[in-house]
């Protein structure tokens, strides 16, 4: 209880809250420190939910910002995933060009190639490629006319007969 005066009583609960022997003295100055220290405290819990809801509009604006890059992110990711898909058709069509010109021995076809490389080194490697591929190609060829000049040498000498010569080849 605080008098008119400033100062106080704290009073029992046995005797219902009235005037007794067992009652404390609280002086001005302890009830105007107790005050200093409540309305500090008040102070400070208000000072931290500020800083609360400023952190949590913080959090949101960033939660929003972090969204928004996401979506950025997945509209690159299938922007990449479209690039790729082309990318690797047109891989697949310049293998199926080079099988192409392999087989077919198109000087035309070997001469795009070389033309569409990336860089002239690029282009130096492959037509020194096609330098060397056909190269091999002339000396398979070689073996191919030895190995027939030879078989046709042994028919005419009658060793084999044609017939023959399909079952010594296997």
């Amino acid at each position: 209880e605080i008098m008119p005066d400033g100062y106080g009583f704290l009073r029992s609960s046995d005797y219902n809250y009235l005037n007794s022997p067992d009652d404390i003295y609280v002086s001005q100055n302890q009830i105007k420190a107790n005050a200093a220290k409540n309305a500090d405290a008040m102070a400070r819990l208000s000072l931290i939910r500020n800083k609360i809801s400023t952190r949590q509009e913080l959090l949101e604006e960033s939660n929003s910002e972090i969204a928004e890059i996401e979506a950025k992110i997945r509209g690159k990711q299938q922007e990449i995933d479209v690039l790729q898909a082309k990318l690797d058709t047109m891989t697949v069509y310049c293998e199926r060009l080079v099988r192409a010109a392999y087989k077919n021995r198109d000087a035309r076809v070997w001469y795009m190639y070389i033309l569409a490389a990336d860089n002239v080194s690029q282009g130096i490697r492959r037509m020194a490629f096609f330098k060397n591929l056909s190269s091999q190609m002339s000396a398979q060829s070689k073996k191919i006319k030895a190995a027939k000049a030879e078989l046709v040498g042994i028919v005419e000498a009658g060793m084999l007969k044609p017939d023959e010569i399909v079952n010594a080849v296997l």
